[in-house]
């Protein structure tokens, strides 16, 4: 789920699995590398170079209330379904209940679950230390009337302390050339289900560090 995926978004990205575009595995016959995720406790930075900062000052004032209330939900949801997946991803077995928790939180969970299968359990992917979320902040919200619509929000994400293993061994490529950079986080609300992730792309252009 990375090309940096993606693998580790969800996961690491839990998205162990992700890939660089979103939630899913890229080329079928290129193996993804471990994907970008979130997990819930921030990492504590070493290099007072790459101290993370924080959003920009005022950002909530582009948005109403209503708006700002759907994204926080959207985030919300967010940060269960990382503490959710971080055990499964660390576990890398494919059970019943990993795919009732992927089938809950994510839009392409058909996906998410053959990367699980293919990946993790047969693939000996382990997603041993995901990466550590610092702040959030919206960059776009549409809502309808009825309550569906989508949010998508940028994730200052710390990769520093990330340890993905692959047959018990330590695996290459899971740290992005930013090492503290922005995770970018589509989520959609519809009349049949809660906030899922749609899509997850890491950015790595700019490092998000103060």
């Amino acid at each position: 789920m990375m090309q940096f995926r993606t693998l580790i978004a969800a996961s690491l990205l839990t998205v162990a699995m992700l890939s660089t575009a979103g939630c899913g595995a890229g080329d079928p016959k290129e193996e993804p590398t471990p994907s970008p995720s979130s997990s819930s406790s921030p990492s504590t930075p070493s290099d007072p170079s790459t101290q993370p900062g924080g959003p920009p000052v005022g950002w909530e004032d582009n948005y109403t209330a209503d708006e700002i209330s759907a994204y926080e939900a959207a985030v919300a949801r967010w940060k269960r379904y990382n503490e959710l997946t971080d055990p499964i991803y660390k576990a890398g077995k494919d059970t019943e209940k990993a795919r009732d928790v992927i089938r809950e939180y994510e839009i392409q969970w058909q996906r998410a679950v053959n990367d699980l299968a293919r990946y993790y359990d047969a693939g000996g992917l382990r997603n041993e230390v995901p990466p550590a979320p610092l702040w959030t902040q919206a960059t776009s919200v549409a809502m309808n009337s009825d309550g569906t619509g989508t949010v998508v929000f940028e994730q200052c994400t710390d990769y520093r302390n990330v340890v993905v293993t692959k047959n018990g061994k330590p695996a290459d490529g899971v740290v992005p050339e930013h090492p503290v950079t922005p995770l970018s986080v589509h989520m959609v609300k519809a009349k049949d289900h809660d906030w899922k992730v749609a899509e997850l792309k890491l950015e790595d252009k700019t490092s998000c560090a103060g």
